[in-house]
């Protein structure tokens, strides 16, 4: 029986499956991979080897939640023997890779560690793309694999403002924009709230007197520019100063 994550989807055209298994071993056994109807490809043939009496990796302490960008804590891995004690006196490396990995992200930090007294233990694994799902796969020779818990990559805090504005308005014509709050690797924060103020090269235009992020995102808010030529939308934080402000330039046209 085959197990693990059957249904992936393509990141930048390749679907990874980190964590399938087959429970007999045998030779002969192939995969047969489809993405429609009609589009299928299947493997080399290979065979399962029996892993019965070998000794097998455990995460001891796999990661909860992480941050973007930020280590994970202590992620321990032990090497125990087939009836579960822990092998004390093996030493041998230790290697960590993503598993399942919703976001296409790359796996950042040591990742070999050599045993001590049966447990290796890696401090320095981070990840940057905030996601669900995640899991690690540790590998040692001669031992079975381990896969770990899933775990999620919330984002971290706010960096940066995206504004999503009309290239260009009409002037006198209200402008519909939004805004969503960044952390430095690109995600979406949703843990950032609070007001901002909206200021223009215009000095005639009608500003929103309150535009407040919620759960990361700025909406509904609107702008009516009076002065016909290229003019300036500004968006800056009005608590924290440590997020740069944003300016968009766009064109405002009579009517």
């Amino acid at each position: 029986v085959l197990s693990g994550t059957l249904s992936v989807a393509a990141v930048d055209g390749v679907a990874t499956f980190g964590d399938l298994g087959i429970n007999r071993p045998g030779a002969g056994y192939t995969l047969v991979a489809r993405a429609a109807p009609s589009l299928s490809e299947t493997s080399p043939a290979f065979s399962v080897l029996s892993s019965a009496g070998a000794p097998k990796l455990v995460f001891a302490a796999g990661p909860g939640q992480a941050t973007a960008g930020a280590a994970m804590g202590a992620v321990r891995v032990e090497l125990r023997s087939a009836d579960g004690a822990l092998l004390t006196s093996a030493s041998q490396n230790v290697t960590v890779r993503l598993g399942n990995n919703p976001r296409g992200d790359t796996l950042l930090g040591t990742l070999t560690v050599a045993l001590d007294r049966g447990v290796a233990t890696f401090s320095t694994l981070s990840l940057r793309k905030a996601g669900a799902g995640y899991t690690l796969v540790a590998s040692a020779p001669g031992a079975t694999l381990a896969t770990s818990a899933a775990f999620t990559v919330v984002a971290a805090s706010a960096a940066s403002f995206q504004l999503d504005l009309a290239p260009s308005a009409f002037v006198g014509q209200a402008l519909t924009f939004s805004a969503s709050a960044l952390d430095a690797y690109g995600n979406i924060a949703p843990s950032h709230g609070g007001r901002v103020v909206v200021s223009s090269s215009d000095a005639q235009a009608v500003l929103p007197s309150t535009a407040t992020f919620v759960d990361g995102v700025l909406t509904g808010a609107t702008v009516t520019f009076k002065t016909g030529g290229t003019t300036t939308l500004t968006l800056t934080d009005a608590a924290d100063a440590r997020i740069a402000p944003l300016a968009a330039w766009l064109r405002a046209q009579l009517a």
